[in-house]
């Protein structure tokens, strides 16, 4: 059964509800430095789930901002997933919590008040307060700005007792931090046949010193990607 998503609380105290646009395809084919700004990028496995069953598992939200994502893909797609969103920014991880219990699934959900990254460390993550799902470590907007504790996913699952083979999707929008993630996820990616949903952020990469990075891991797990 599907359910709707209830009204979620937002930075700027306006209520908003969730669409589906964001999960519409709109291009398949390749990419350069220079022709994508911004995208959200669906990388399919090499290999597939022996026999095709599907059962449950968990749903990472990397960057969940204030729950937009998670709460509509467990409500209205896959509502047998368990949630984990990871949400560095302190603002942000309230509202998360709060939209959680607003839509019901806080039993089934884990919100994280870190960030993912290549090892444990801390970072200042720079706020856009017109945009609070833009907050990154890379750009700095000139406003306020805070210290976050950043830990890789193969260290939190090994700490959890979360095996690889139980995550059945990940979603990661970071803010041009994608690379970083990917990397402190290398374990968990080449254990098992994780579909990764990630926004593509090339100009940020390049601002980061990354792109190289990100070019460089994706091929070891990844044959082709879906632009969405």
């Amino acid at each position: 059964n599907m359910f709707p998503v209830q009204w979620m609380v937002a930075p700027t105290l306006q209520l908003r509800l969730i669409t589906e646009s964001c999960f519409q395809c709109i291009s398949v084919g390749e990419t350069t430095r220079t022709r994508i700004w911004s995208c959200s990028v669906i990388f399919p496995r090499n290999t597939t789930v022996s026999g095709g069953v599907d059962t449950s598992g968990w749903f990472l939200d990397i960057g969940a901002n204030i729950g937009t994502t998670c709460i509509y893909f467990k409500k209205s797609i896959d509502p047998g997933v368990r949630i984990i969103a990871f949400e560095p920014d302190s603002d942000n991880y309230r509202l998360l919590r709060a939209n959680l219990i607003l839509n019901a699934i806080d039993g089934e959900a884990v919100a994280e008040n870190c960030g993912l990254g290549d090892e444990s460390s801390e970072y200042v993550i720079h706020k856009d307060s017109l945009n609070p799902g833009g907050n990154s470590i890379f750009k700095d907007y000139g406003q306020s700005s805070e210290v976050v504790h950043v830990v890789s996913l193969d260290s939190y699952l090994q700490e959890k007792g979360i095996s690889s083979d139980e995550i059945k999707y990940m979603w990661i929008d970071t803010e041009g931090f994608e690379p970083y993630v990917l990397q402190g996820a290398a374990s968990t990616l080449a254990n098992h046949p994780i579909p990764v949903f990630m926004e593509f952020n090339p100009h940020l990469w390049e601002q980061g010193g990354c792109f190289d990075l990100v070019m460089e891991i994706l091929p070891r797990y990844y044959t082709g990607y879906i632009m969405a």
